[in-house]
């Protein structure tokens, strides 16, 4: 692991890593997704990215829960500083198992994804965290598998949702704002860089 100075503080970073760095910009967006947010009880945020993510919002939220399969996960928990963010060495899906981590030979630590195997835990959402106010999921292909894995909580609490929607060179696995707006009455409200935000709007 390295480190680096980014917006003010300093961060334990994947040695081989160059281009998730980009979360440190990224980071500077929340504001514009907050402004739809209601209640400020729980946030979800997924993947890890570090922790610079899960750092920013636990100061907007009373608790934060973080997931992250990989093994950069280690610099994760290393950057953690705020007691309120719960963090979990696992991938997020559609139903408890097991998968594998494919990793790009690009220096880019963002874009390890998912295939079937049984190398890492893969969780649900719905066993893991009984509330959710902002559900925000930036994990590789596997957006509505988590979505799937969280039918629960978004029929219950209704979140305000933000999810990464880009081309993929491996693919998606289904497309989850179809799936938010076909299955839970859900809008895409903005487009924020590469993120759909999605607020639920009819019963």
């Amino acid at each position: 692991m390295k480190t680096l100075n980014r917006n003010g503080r300093d961060w334990h970073w994947p040695d081989l890593d160059e281009k998730m760095l980009v979360c440190f910009e990224h980071v500077l967006q929340l504001p514009e997704y907050l402004k739809y947010v209601k209640k400020f009880d729980v946030c979800i945020q997924a993947g890890g990215a570090g922790g610079v993510f899960a750092e920013y919002l636990a100061d907007h939220f009373k608790e934060v829960y973080t997931f992250e399969p990989a093994p950069h996960y280690e610099a994760l928990k290393a950057n953690i500083t705020k007691p309120n963010i719960h963090h979990k060495n696992v991938a997020l899906g559609s139903a408890k198992g097991f998968v594998s981590l494919v990793s790009p030979k690009d220096q880019n630590c963002g874009m390890i994804y998912t295939i079937p195997g049984n190398d890492v835990p893969c969780v649900k959402l719905d066993d893991e965290v009984d509330h959710v106010d902002f559900l925000f999921l930036d994990i590789e292909g596997d957006e509505e598998l988590a979505l799937r894995g969280a039918a629960r909580l978004i029929r219950e609490c209704r979140p305000v949702i933000a999810i990464e929607d880009k081309p993929l060179n491996q693919g998606r696995k289904g497309d989850p704002s179809e799936y938010l707006k076909e299955h839970h009455g859900y809008k895409i409200v903005e487009r924020i860089g590469r993120d759909n935000i999605l607020i639920k709007y009819k019963c």
